[in-house]
């Protein structure tokens, strides 16, 4: 990696003394992408896990397509407070300043799962909406290796000095070190399974009334350890026991880091062409092929899971059907296998119009009935009254735009990593005929990655 930051200072410095005669009489973008070629075996998440500059951001995609790890911050997108339209204003924003610089320029970054993160503390970093362009990249596609740096004309901060300054203290060695985790010192879940019981109990009187026809309720699992935990260590152990997965890790100004494996997409777009899906309805995997098939075919059979499954189902497609020409979905749900759990899934393509931004398509589908519940509005406002807990960004939307595609997650399947706490986030989808005791258990292994990570050498 030591070339590859030579060429950039050699490329950086080029630009700035090209500047420094033709910038006046020039129209440049608002951000240029200076990027050089590195050795295609760099471990990128061990690139990153080395650095002590802030803000940090790793993506990796479910078929392990693309991957990315920005460092520091060329521009940023901060929202914090009530009232915020984040699908009008932020996106709005962020497109027109993507439109205007060079190809390739993303922003990375995600929300919080309501209109607003719930009081300061562990999640005062992360705001309501946060994306930014980092001011380096190290990235792979289809196995080759970059190194980028953003530049941004007119700003005071984006001089020769400070630039090349920031990249000389960047370290430039790309080993990853684990580290060996102890066992967890406390267990602490928010709700206990008396307040997880009185919850279901909550939900289900809901449906009976006709208020609600899904609600998805989760819980926080808070472990405490002795020694201070590792984020970029704790993704690449999880990365290894969960493939088909998309991985992320959020760091942004001080301690907090936001990171998960969701199996689940909320949207991916190609320049008009859309691609999202369905996820509900869950079994374990067995411990033999014919225990797996046998989940299998109960969950295929379930009609309370194909019920939740529907519910998802009609509420994105109702949810596409004005901002598309066309959208389509699988005729019959089929089964997502992942390493711990298989769920129903159905896929979707669209095609959009013109007109739809990525704004549109976050407001559109965010919360879907997967996450949230049936009506939506009333089932997101029930949670907020029944979990003890504030979501943050778990369930939210993350993942990255650019002027001609973007791909978000859901933030399932994910924690919160503070100094020595871990707090992880896992819920269940909550419909008649759901019982306490099924769903806790459900939440429970959802987080058995976790678990397994954190309790095992």
């Amino acid at each position: 990696m030591i070339d590859g930051r030579a060429q950039l200072l050699t490329s950086l410095r080029a630009q700035f003394n090209a500047d420094n005669h033709s910038l006046a009489c020039s129209r440049v973008p608002w951000f240029r992408r200076i990027t050089v070629p590195l050795r295609d075996d760099v471990c990128i998440l061990g690139w990153l896990s080395r650095q002590t500059h802030l803000p940090q951001i790793y993506w990796s995609a479910r078929d392990n397509s693309f991957e990315s790890a920005g460092l520091g911050v060329a521009h940023r997108i901060l929202a914090h407070g009530p009232g915020v339209n984040v699908s009008d204003d932020i996106f709005t924003l962020a497109s027109e300043i993507l439109a205007g610089s060079d190809e390739g320029v993303r922003f990375f970054g995600g929300m919080a799962f309501g209109e607003r993160v719930q009081g300061a503390g562990e999640w005062a970093d992360f705001g309501d909406v946060h994306f930014i362009v980092p001011r380096l990249e190290v990235w792979r596609r289809d196995g080759k290796t970059f190194l980028s740096c953003h530049l941004r004309d007119n700003d005071i901060d984006c001089t020769e000095e400070n630039v090349l300054g920031f990249l000389e203290q960047v370290v430039f060695d790309d080993t990853l070190e684990d580290g060996l985790l102890e066992e967890p010192v406390s267990r602490d879940d928010k709700p206990t399974m008396e307040g997880w019981s009185e919850n279901v109990s909550a939900a289900l009187s809901a449906f009976a009334s006709g208020e609600l026809r899904k609600i998805v309720l989760a819980r926080e699992s808070i472990f405490d350890f002795r020694k201070p935990l590792r984020p970029m260590g704790l993704l690449n152990r999880l990365k290894r026991v969960t493939s088909d997965c998309f991985h992320f890790c959020v760091k942004f100004d001080t301690g907090s880091a936001f990171l998960g494996a969701s199996p689940e997409r909320l949207y991916a777009r190609e320049g008009t062409r859309l691609a999202s899906e369905a996820v509900a309805g869950t079994r374990p995997r067995g411990d033999s092929p014919s225990a797996d098939d046998a989940a299998a075919r109960e969950l295929i059979d379930s009609e309370k899971d194909q019920r939740e499954h529907d519910f998802v189902r009609e509420a994105i497609m109702a949810a596409l059907a004005p901002l598309t020409h066309s959208v389509d979905i699988d005729r019959e749900p089929s089964l997502l296998k992942l390493a711990r759990g298989q769920h129903l899934f159905s896929g979707i393509k669209g095609e959009l119009k013109e007109s739809t931004s990525d704004g549109c398509l976050v407001g559109a589908l965010h919360p879907t009935p997967a996450v949230g519940g049936t009506p939506s509005a009333d089932a997101v406002a029930r949670i907020a009254e029944l979990e003890p807990f504030g979501r943050g960004w778990y369930a939210g939307p993350i993942g990255w735009i650019s002027a001609d595609a973007a791909e978000m997650a859901v933030a399932i399947r994910s924690a919160l990593v503070t100094q020595n706490q871990l707090s992880l986030f896992s819920g269940a989808g909550i419909v008649e005929g759901s019982t306490a005791e099924a769903e806790w258990l459900e939440i429970e292994n959802k987080i058995g990655d976790f678990i397994n990570i954190i309790t095992s050498p």
